[in-house]
């Protein structure tokens, strides 16, 4: 009995420890870090993705969701055609292309891989031509 008169004669909480005794205020807080930590990187990816399947262009090397490798042959605005082998082509909807082949450059990027590399490679053989005389 003395302890149900002790609890009706306690002072309520007040200011921030009234906030913080509120149960709705963990799951609050828990909703907030699940949208920081989940749904906002997945929105950043799924942007990313959209921004890359309207970049294709013939010549890019690509995987599918499937696992299929091939090369970019056309692109239309809802199907893309891969050459997977010498005049084999299988044409694929966009959402089925999961992305660039990892540790391959796409067409743009390698252009320039390839410019870059005759620069330095007429510069190795002039060296070379140097060390024979």
């Amino acid at each position: 009995m003395t302890g149900f008169v002790l609890f009706l004669g306690a002072k309520a909480p007040t200011g921030l420890g009234a906030i913080l005794q509120n149960p709705l205020v963990p799951l609050v807080l828990v909703m907030v870090l699940f949208y920081f930590m989940i749904l906002s990187p997945q929105r950043k990816r799924e942007k990313e993705h959209r921004s890359f399947l309207d970049r294709l262009k013939k010549g890019d090397r690509v995987i599918t969701n499937s696992g299929i490798h091939g090369e970019v042959f056309s692109v239309s605005p809802d199907q893309v055609v891969l050459e997977v082998y010498p005049k084999v082509k299988i044409t694929f909807s966009r959402s089925a292309i999961a992305g660039a082949l990892p540790g391959q450059a796409t067409a743009s990027t390698s252009s320039m891989a390839e410019t870059s590399s005759s620069s330095s490679s007429k510069k190795g053989s002039s060296s070379l031509k140097k060390k024979k005389k």
